[in-house]
C-alpha cells in the first residue's frame, strides 16, 4: 500500500493515513490517532502538532501488507528525527538515491531537498515501533534563531536551510535514556491538555538528547560506535548484575568477568547504551532505591544506607543530599508529615 502525503502539517498527514486505511481519526486535544483496521493489521498511528513547527508521529503497529509513506516533492521538507524501537523500516531520500535501513536502537537526523520525494517503507508481518520528530524550519527558527549560533556548523546549516535546498543524513545508534524518553511518550496515561503538554515536554527532551548525541558522535572521545548484538547483550547483562545486589555491587573488573566482556569495551559500551558511566549509574540506582525506602517509612536511615551499599552513613547522607537537595533524615521527616496529614484527612472524611 502506498500513501502519498502532500502536506507538512501533522493533522493533514494523519487524516491522509486514515483515509487510506479506511479508518477514522480520534482527537484528544492536540493528539490525532488512527487505529489500524483488523483487515489491515493491528495497532495505531498517532500524531501531535506542537508550537513553532514541531510535530511528532508515532507508529506502534503490525501490518498485513507493505506500507510506503511517500512525502511528495515541491514543498520544503522538514528536518526529520527518526527512531526505530522495534522491527525495521527503510528510509529513502532524494527519490531513492539515498536509502538505508533502521533497526532497533537505530535512528537518524535527515533533511530532504524540496525538489524530490522521500519515502518510509514499513514491511509486513513485523511488530513496528517508530517515532518521528519533525521540524518545520521556517517556523522553528522563530523560536531558536539566536541559539543556532552555538550549534555545530553542520546542524546550523541544516536548520537555516528553510527552502530545503540541501540533503543531509546522519545515522545514529541511540542510547537507553533516549529509548526511555520514547517509552514515556508512548506510555503517556494522561488526558487532554495534560497529555499533550507531557508529550510536548518529552518530545523536546528527545530532541535535546539527539542534538547532544550529534555533538558526541563528532567528538572522537565520545563518538558512538555500532555495537555488535553479542556485545550489547553482554552490556545489558552487566547492568542486571550491577543492580541485583546493591549492598555488594561488584567492581568494574569483576563485572567485566561476570558479563563476559573486556573492561574497556564494557565501560565505553555501558556509557553509550545507558548515557552514564558504570559508577554514575550505580550511584543513581542506589539513590533512587534509598528514596523509595525512605518514602516507605519502614526503615531507619542506617538500615537504608546499608541496604543500598553504604557502610558509612555520613557518606550516604552526602550522596543523597547531592542528588535530592536534602539530607535523608529531612526527607524522612517530610514524608512522615505528609503521611500524618493524609491520615488526618482520611479520618475527617470518615
Amino acid at each position: 500500500m502506498e500513501i502519498k502525503i502532500r502536506s507538512n502539517k501533522i493533522e493533514d498527514c494523519i487524516r491522509t493515513i486514515a483515509n487510506a486505511l479506511e479508518s477514522e481519526v480520534l482527537v484528544d486535544c492536540r493528539e490525532l490517532k488512527v487505529f489500524i483496521p483488523e483487515s489491515k493489521g493491528k495497532g495505531f498511528i498517532s500524531g501531535y502538532a506542537f508550537d513553532y513547527g514541531m510535530s511528532l508521529l508515532y507508529l506502534d503497529c503490525y501490518l498485513e501488507e507493505d506500507l510506503d509513506m511517500i512525502f511528495t516533492k515541491d514543498k520544503p521538507h522538514p528536518v526529520h528525527f527518526h527512531f526505530c524501537g522495534k522491527g525495521e523500516f527503510r528510509h529513502e531520500l532524494c527519490d531513492g538515491e539515498i536509502s538505508y535501513q533502521l533497526n532497533p536502537l537505530n535512528g537518524s537526523i535527515s533533511a530532504n531537498p524540496a525538489d524530490c520525494e522521500q519515502r518510509l517503507g514499513f514491511p509486513p508481518k513485523v511488530n513496528i515501533v517508530h517515532t518521528n520528530v519533525t521540524i518545520l524550519r521556517s517556523e522553528y527558527l522563530k523560536k531558536v534563531d539566536c541559539d543556532l549560533e552555538n550549534m555545530h556548523d553542520k546542524l546550523e546549516t541544516v536548520f537555516r536551510d528553510v527552502d530545503a535546498e540541501q540533503t543531509f543524513l546522519h545515522e545514529i545508534n541511540y542510547s537507553v535514556p533516549t529509548s526511555e524518553c520514547i517509552r514515556h511518550i508512548a506510555g503517556n496515561g494522561y488526558e487532554s491538555l495534560i497529555r499533550s503538554s507531557f508529550a510536548e515536554a518529552k518530545t523536546l527532551e528527545l530532541l535535546a538528547l539527539q542534538l547532544k548525541q550529534f555533538d558526541d558522535d563528532l567528538d572522537p572521545d565520545t563518538r558512538y560506535v555500532a555495537l555488535k548484538r553479542y556485545d550489547l547483550d553482554r552490556i545489558l547483562k552487566a547492568k542486571e548484575i550491577l543492580v541485583s545486589d546493591l549492598q555488594n555491587a561488584p567492581t568494574i573488573q569483576d563485572l567485566a568477568k561476570l558479563s563476559g566482556i573486556n573492561q574497556q569495551k564494557l565501560k565505553r559500551g555501558f556509557k553509550q547504551v545507558f548515557g552514564s558511566t558504570i559508577n554514575q549509574y550505580l550511584r543513581d540506582v542506589r539513590m533512587e532505591t534509598a528514596k523509595c525506602l525512605i518514602m516507605d517509612g519502614k526503615s531507619t536511615i542506617q538500615d537504608i544506607a546499608e541496604r543500598v551499599g553504604y557502610s558509612n552513613q555520613s557518606h550516604f547522607a552526602r550522596r543523597f543530599r547531592d542528588k535530592y537537595g536534602m539530607l535523608p533524615k529531612e526527607a524522612l521527616q517530610c514524608n512522615a508529615i505528609e503521611v500524618d496529614m493524609q491520615v488526618r484527612a482520611e479520618g475527617r472524611d470518615n
